[in-house]
């Protein structure tokens, strides 16, 4: 019987202790939920599809946003018990990309429109050169305002050719497209890109600015105003990514881009959870800031865009765990208390002894199984063993335990339970009758036991045990 017991806790207590492993995916763009169990098997990983993880602590969550769009955001999980962020690897890749980022940054893009508005609506606010008293322009008066006026002309085309192709790829700030959307966009933008008027234009511009530089009849606001647009075109703009020519670069940095990036934490340790199994639920949330907003760190939701809430069960009324506890065991028919009594010098009898307590108090552990319930009060079933540890009898009785009982949630760490007991007892030996009178045996009697009269057995009865739940 302690064989099949020892055999029972150990086979037990590998479920016990087993941990799990979860894929949780939320799909941004389609407002979805997916679970998954990933099984390992030497080496390989199963994905097997779920209605929702029972969370118990120690297993590991693998938390997935996907269709994220990381030029514009950025993700945060976030549970109830801890608001520090967490940051992945995949995070870690992302803000590789910073730099990159920053030459198609939202600014560059308002910039083309406002100049081209700026360029195309407004006229130069040129003097009216004369001779002193003369009635006609002089001739290099003229050829300034030529030089002027085509240098415009020519800021405005390009600026425009600009604002077409931004028009073409702005879907790279897309928030409701998927990673292959958005490519198939950018690589359609650049079959329909004219590369060559647009170095053409480019082209022409550096001439004519040659020519304007090399005027110097005259210099005024108006020439100031046209030389910081130039500049802005040239040393900024052009030599970012906004570039058509650099429409490559552009497909290349979002087919690297990471749209499903993943946290992942340990339940009941990254997630700050001191005791998982009181809880009824574990919720976390899902946010997507924006990187384009730049707000203060005082105000964190400043650029909070979207976010999504789960609340995932957790085990915490079912599965396997051990306690300690102190058991008063009792058989039904009580403890048997035999004595040998000496009838002549060769002969005994074997008597009644004093009756023993009823119950003994005893300390044991015990494997419980805590079944799942969403009440205040928690079910279990548990087998155990516990001993006499404070026999004065020289012997230490051991005590087999099955049963069931109760524990709270507000008292996850302590269980009342009660249940079948077998408890270690004495019976008669084979052949040996009560008040019988029988040859003695020396040898028993000098080792100072009632072998072979009496016997080891284990009797039916019942306990009461106060459980510390580990």
């Amino acid at each position: 019987m302690k064989f099949i017991f020892c055999l029972f806790i150990a086979v037990f207590s590998i479920h016990c202790f087993a941990q799990k492993q979860y894929l949780v995916e939320y799909d941004r763009i389609k407002n979805t939920e997916t679970y998954k169990e990933l099984i390992v098997t030497k080496g390989n990983v199963q994905e097997k599809l779920i209605k929702k993880p029972q969370l118990k602590k120690g297993d590991l969550i693998r938390f997935r946003a996907a269709n994220v769009n990381p030029a514009v955001f950025k993700f945060v999980l976030k549970n109830e018990f801890k608001d520090k962020e967490n940051t992945s690897n995949s995070v870690k890749i992302q803000k590789g990309f910073s730099l990159i980022l920053s030459e198609l940054d939202d600014n560059f893009f308002s910039i083309i429109g406002s100049e081209v508005k700026q360029l195309s609506s407004s006229s130069l606010d040129i003097p009216d050169f004369t001779n002193r008293g003369a009635t006609s322009k002089n001739e290099a008066m003229l050829n300034s305002i030529k030089n002027i006026t085509n240098f415009k002309d020519m800021l405005s085309n390009s600026y425009k050719l600009l604002q077409e192709y931004k028009k073409s790829i702005d879907n790279f700030y897309a928030t409701d497209l998927t990673k292959e959307e958005i490519l198939n966009s950018l690589k359609i933008a650049k079959q329909s890109l004219d590369i060559q008027k647009y170095n053409s234009q480019i082209r022409l511009l550096e001439k004519q600015h040659e020519v304007f530089e090399k005027d110097s009849v005259f210099y005024h606001s108006e020439r100031k105003k046209l030389e910081k647009s130039y500049d802005k075109l040239m040393n900024s703009i052009h030599k970012s990514l906004i570039n058509p020519n650099k429409i490559d670069e552009l497909i290349a940095i979002v087919e690297n881009f990471n749209f499903t990036p993943e946290q992942i934490i340990v339940v009941g340790y990254d997630d700050r959870i001191e005791d998982i199994s009181d809880k009824e639920k574990a919720s976390y949330t899902f946010e997507f800031r924006s990187k384009l907003i730049n707000s203060n760190e005082s105000y964190d939701y400043d650029n909070l865009v979207q976010n999504h809430q789960l609340n995932l069960p957790v085990q915490s009324n079912g599965g396997f765990s051990w306690s300690n506890g102190f058991a008063l065991v009792s058989p039904f028919k009580g403890y048997n208390n035999y004595e040998i009594e000496y009838v002549d010098f060769d002969s005994i009898s074997i008597v009644q002894g004093t009756p023993l307590p009823s119950s003994r108090f005893t300390i044991g552990t015990n494997l419980r199984y805590d079944f799942k319930n969403i009440n205040f009060i928690k079910p279990h079933a548990l087998v155990g063993i516990s001993i006499e540890v404070l026999s004065t009898r020289g012997d230490k009785p051991i005590n087999f335990l099955f049963g069931g009982g109760i524990s709270l949630k507000n008292f996850p760490h302590v269980s009342l339970s009660g249940g079948i007991a077998f408890c270690q007892n004495n019976k008669l030996g084979n052949g040996y009758f009560l008040n019988t009178n029988y040859k003695k045996i020396d040898e028993a009697l000098f080792d100072n036991t009632l072998l072979p009269y009496v016997k080891t057995t284990y009797s039916p009865g019942y306990f009461i045990c106060l459980n510390i739940n580990l």
